[in-house]
């Protein structure tokens, strides 16, 4: 298993040797363009997700019509009659179980740890041809911060987009049309829930999006603060005192608790509203099949096959919501960090300028006067 997982993992190099480039343009041009490289490996992970949630979905259906079968054929004549469809089943299940392992070994081995390192490999060497004034005008600890965050967030929402775009969405298209052949009036619940939902996401995702930003700013400040104390230790031991330093830090702290608070206000409301929408969705879905089967309209098998999606439902309701909110807080994060990647470099070399070839240790000074009065010679 060792040698699977060292195969995955170096799928993607993480420090490659061509000199980084920022390219002009947006944040999904800077996004796509950190991502070079990799793209075959993305492309891979899509078809992946896709056929992982199609399956899935199929699950559900597969669920409904064993229990039909169980319910009106005598168990001795089961095989006979059905075993063509059991098969298949059977066969689908190995697909599934087959495409999750390599979709789980790509995102795990290859993109969780290589992804984010080849982007750290990359922008580390960005910073390091910054000009000496622009580290003089930031905290070296907030940059620190902002170089790490930055890789992170890039990395997230490229996963994230797989997952909530393709995963959710097709298992839960594929899922609302599968039910549709027990009974096409068996979707109704799930169409208003759906609605429903996406009114919680618009009203509760861009709060959290927001103070999750603030959040995210609120940190790099602490965390910057805290490192700086630490990093110019001798000038703070000699020039200030701990009490000073104490109470820096802990303003830092403070701002970042009042986001912490105001974030898990929003977060709170949001698990309620789910909450209540599983509720909801749970009784109109159990009392419109009883409505359907009384009328023989609905078999057993669906009603089983639509509570199985009900109860998974509840589940990816709250992942979704979220990934959703975490996607909106990490392009905003990957957003500041480009602003910070892209700073200009102000001091440049000559555009005939050589190589340096040093044959001789001699200082000379051509030009070069100083004072602190500029008006002054």
């Amino acid at each position: 298993m060792n040698k699977i997982f060292e195969w995955f993992e170096s799928l993607i190099n993480p420090y490659p040797p061509e000199e980084p480039v920022l390219q002009k343009g947006g944040l999904f041009a800077f996004i796509w363009h950190n991502t070079k490289g990799m793209h075959w490996a993305l492309l891979t992970l899509l078809v992946l997700s896709v056929i992982i949630s199609v399956l899935e979905a199929m699950m559900f259906q597969f669920t409904g019509l064993i229990v039909d079968w169980m319910s009106h054929i005598p168990v001795g004549e089961l095989w006979q009659e059905k075993s063509s469809e059991l098969i298949w089943m059977l066969v689908a299940m190995l697909i599934f179980g087959v495409t999750t392992v390599c979709a789980e070994l790509l995102e795990d081995q290859a993109f969780a740890g290589a992804f984010p390192m080849r982007l750290r490999w990359n922008f580390h060497r960005i910073m390091l041809g910054k000009g000496y004034s622009f580290y003089q005008n930031e905290f070296a600890g907030r940059l620190s911060a902002k170089v790490l965050q930055t890789a992170l967030a890039v990395r997230e929402t490229v996963m994230e987009s797989i997952n909530i775009v393709v995963y959710a969405l097709v298992l839960g298209v594929s899922a609302v049309v599968l039910l549709s052949q027990f009974n096409a009036y068996l979707i109704l619940p799930f169409v208003v829930w759906f609605a429903l939902y996406f009114v919680a996401g618009y009203y509760f995702i861009p709060k959290l999006a927001k103070y999750s930003q603030m959040q995210a700013d609120a940190r790099s400040m602490m965390t910057g603060r805290i490192t700086d104390a630490y990093a110019n230790i001798q000038t703070v031991k000699l020039f200030s005192h701990t009490s000073h330093e104490v109470g820096y830090a802990q303003e830092a702290m403070d701002e970042f608790l009042v986001t912490v608070h105001k974030q898990m206000r929003i977060i709170t409301l949001m698990r309620m509203s789910i909450n209540w929408l599983f509720i909801a969705l749970l009784i109109a879905t159990f009392g419109l099949s009883f409505h359907l089967w009384a009328k023989g309209a609905l078999t057993i098998g669906g009603l089983a096959a639509a509570s199985a999606f009900v109860f998974r439902l509840y589940g990816l309701s709250h992942w979704i919501m979220f990934s959703f909110a975490r996607f909106l807080e990490n392009i905003g994060t990957a957003q500041d960090g480009m602003r910070t990647l892209r700073t200009p470099v102000t001091v440049q070399d000559r555009a005939d300028a050589g190589d340096l070839v040093a044959d001789r240790g001699d200082i000379e000074f051509v030009d070069v006067d100083f004072s602190y009065d500029r008006d002054k010679p």
